[in-house]
């Protein structure tokens, strides 16, 4: 059995697939396979694999079921001892699955481990982000948010069958933060400090969607189905009001930078009940006010007068 199976779960991304499946197949290692899952592309994507053949890639399609399904189909289809679900539009660096085979030597076979990474735009320059600074993932992921890198998961082929992700279409682009946290309540996230992938942002990302319907149902949806999992809100215990602030505070950011001012303001308002250090830890908050000022005063255009 080959130690590493790594899942491309894809939709309609083929110029950018195109380059993630070259990285990673470019690995100091040939212990693993790559699974390419295809939720139903319209752009050509199935074409281009009735041409395209490598030993070490089998492609998969399905019937458009969103990530949370595309991603438990390939790990049901998976060789490997650990799964790795690596997004469609990133790039691998050539150390990804050596290092990886590393983590796994050194600690023994862990459930699941998170290996580090940069964050760039399309032209290569570095972006800022939430750094993990310390090996507590853990309690990162309830106080801080989404931490984690989903192409830097490593997780254990049979512990991802037993913890599928979610796959609801409410959930898609927040059901990795689902499951990490589901993670988090029953096993160590163990932190691996090396760089090995790059996380590109990009218009075309999923979690850049505009629709604030979907963005603020995703997130009170999330809210509602943690709840759902007994154990991890054992585990959470108040500590779970962290995860309320950070959907609040989210939904009234984009609520404001939309120039909806009152909802963002009554989410702001949920957010600092939730947790009321907020607007003393997160950068969120001030990015929150300064645009709430910015829309507040925004200086009215004069009204035209209408001639006859």
């Amino acid at each position: 059995m080959i130690s590493i199976s790594v899942i491309i779960p894809t939709y309609n991304r083929l110029g950018f697939l195109t380059k993630t499946i070259q990285s990673l197949l470019k690995q100091k290692t040939d212990d693993y396979e790559i699974i390419v899952v295809d939720d139903g592309s319209t752009d050509g994507t199935e074409d281009y694999f009735k041409t395209f053949q490598h030993p070490k890639v089998t492609y998969q399609r399905i019937k458009n079921s969103e990530r949370g399904y595309a991603r438990n189909h390939g790990a049901r289809c998976a060789k490997g001892n650990y799964v790795n679900f690596f997004d469609s539009d990133d790039l691998a660096y050539e150390n990804h699955i050596s290092n990886a085979i590393s983590a796994i030597d050194r600690l023994k076979s862990p459930e699941i481990f998170h290996m580090n990474y940069n964050h760039q735009n399309t032209e290569g320059d570095e972006l800022d982000y939430t750094k993990i600074y310390s090996d507590n993932i853990n309690e990162m992921l309830i106080r801080m948010g989404n931490v984690l890198s989903c192409n830097g998961v490593f997780i254990k082929r049979d512990i991802a069958l037993q913890y599928p992700f979610c796959e609801s279409r409410v959930l898609s682009g927040t059901e990795d933060y689902a499951l990490w946290l589901a993670m988090s309540s029953r096993f160590r996230i163990h932190f691996i400090p090396e760089i090995t992938h790059v996380v590109i942002d990009h218009e075309q990302r999923s979690m850049a969607s505009h629709d604030t319907i979907k963005m603020i149902n995703r997130n009170m949806f999330l809210l509602d189905y943690l709840q759902t999992d007994k154990h991890f809100m054992q585990y959470a215990g108040d500590n779970f009001r962290f995860i309320e602030c950070e959907c609040y505070s989210f939904i009234s950011l984009h609520l404001i930078l939309e120039g909806r001012n009152s909802e963002g303001l009554y989410f702001l308002s949920k957010a600092i009940k939730a947790d009321k250090l907020f607007p003393f830890r997160r950068v969120r908050f001030m990015a929150i006010i300064k645009h709430l000022l910015r829309t507040s005063f925004r200086p009215k255009s004069s009204p035209t007068t209408e001639t006859t």
